[in-house]
């Protein structure tokens, strides 16, 4: 779940790139559709950690 509370995702992707400082990092990324009625409603959310 997200923070924003949804509990649907859709297209989930995940790739390894190199971050700014040239260390590997995980870049993760799903679409929330608007499906309920959940306070700040759609979009992309993308996460990013450095490994």
């Amino acid at each position: 779940m997200d923070p924003g509370g949804s509990r649907i995702v859709a297209v989930p992707q995940a790739a390894l790139r190199v971050g700014p400082d040239g260390r590997p990092a995980l870049l993760v990324s799903v679409f929330i559709p608007k499906g309920e009625p959940e306070p700040g409603g759609s979009g992309t959310l993308v996460q990013w950690r450095e490994l």
